[in-house]
């Protein structure tokens, strides 16, 4: 079982939030950068701070419409000098489902990289917020499979433009 670290939050925003963040991350050896998805200056100013974005998603067509303006303000990002990978995550995903498959597919054809790992419609998810995560839990795995050496964001926007 891992234990969970302290976990601090501090509020940033507005034009001087990735400054705000990059004060926060002093002596951290990972952040979380959680943003409203409705406000693109705050997704933009967030990518801009950082290493690795995620984007989540429910295997569903409607959370696929998000994916091309989401990709827009990350090329924004990269055109203001962002330098972060970029990977896509399921979640709420419930096993041997077609809406899981066929999402995972589409994503992956369309050139966006989707993480293996994901995370599953379960009650011990969902009960677990504060508490030690099992090395197996799918938070786990996730962290497990971040790494800098995914396809940069650069790359991906390309694909799709």
């Amino acid at each position: 079982v891992a234990q969970i670290p302290q976990l601090d939050a501090v509020g940033a925003t507005g034009e001087r939030m990735r400054q705000q963040i990059r004060a926060a991350a002093e002596g951290y050896q990972v952040v979380v950068i959680d943003t409203p998805s409705h406000d693109a200056g705050a997704v933009r100013e967030a990518m801009l701070a950082a290493d690795g974005v995620i984007l989540p998603l429910r295997p569903s067509k409607l959370d696929e419409r998000r994916v091309p303006a989401t990709l827009a303000v990350a090329g924004e990002a990269v055109a203001a000098g962002g330098d972060f990978w970029f990977g896509a995550l399921l979640c709420l995903v419930v096993s041997g489902t077609r809406s899981r498959t066929e999402t995972r597919s589409r994503l992956t054809r369309s050139g966006l990289d989707v993480l293996t790992t994901e995370i599953r419609n379960w009650e011990s998810v969902a009960n677990s917020f504060y508490r030690e995560v099992p090395v197996t839990s799918p938070y786990a795995q996730l962290v497990a499979e971040i790494d800098p050496r995914l396809p940069s964001v650069p790359q991906v926007v390309a694909r799709h433009q």
